[in-house]
């Protein structure tokens, strides 16, 4: 089960869609462009279209992607070699995203985003609620490659906070 999990978050990191205005600050030029490269993702997973995953990335070898528990990927080559592992399995994926924020500074944008995705995965269904999905991007010659993303996804709920306190 643990694979299962750590494989979906894994998948979920490189998701992204919408542009929801978060902070309320209209989208630029440069914004725009960087919420396509994140789309792109949604994009992937959809149609698993693997030549997608050969643009996205930085070709710094620091390059790298974390899941959960100790699941990291460092590496263009690795990291699109997971991905593609990893889509054989999956098939009916949804995501929904809100509260998407990407900030630009230069040659650099991160962006932050929450969302639920639902898929198929060996035949059954699959729903997540809340994923958080964080990431950091450069512009390289023009265009922009992602260099750092990161997944996660609540293990309690905010009313399972609530109720505690």
């Amino acid at each position: 089960m643990r694979v299962l999990y750590l494989g979906l978050f894994s998948f979920l990191f490189m998701t992204g869609c919408g542009s929801s205005s978060y902070d309320g600050e209209p989208s630029s030029p440069e914004s725009k462009e960087v919420k396509k490269v994140i789309k792109a993702f949604t994009d992937f997973y959809a149609e698993k279209n693997t030549k997608i995953l050969k643009e996205m990335f930085s070709d710094e070898p620091e390059a790298i992607v974390y899941g959960l528990g100790n699941e990291m990927w460092k590496g263009k080559e690795t990291i699109r070699k997971k991905m593609e592992k990893q889509m054989e399995d999956v098939e009916d994926s949804n995501i929904e995203v809100r509260d998407q924020v990407v900030k630009v500074a230069g040659n650099t944008a991160w962006f932050s985003q929450r969302g639920d995705w639902g898929y198929d995965f060996k035949g059954q269904r699959q729903n997540l609620e809340g994923v958080r999905i964080t990431g950091v991007l450069l512009n390289q010659d023009g265009k922009w490659k992602i260099v750092q993303w990161h997944t996660s996804y609540p293990v309690r709920t905010v009313q399972q906070y609530q109720q505690q306190e």
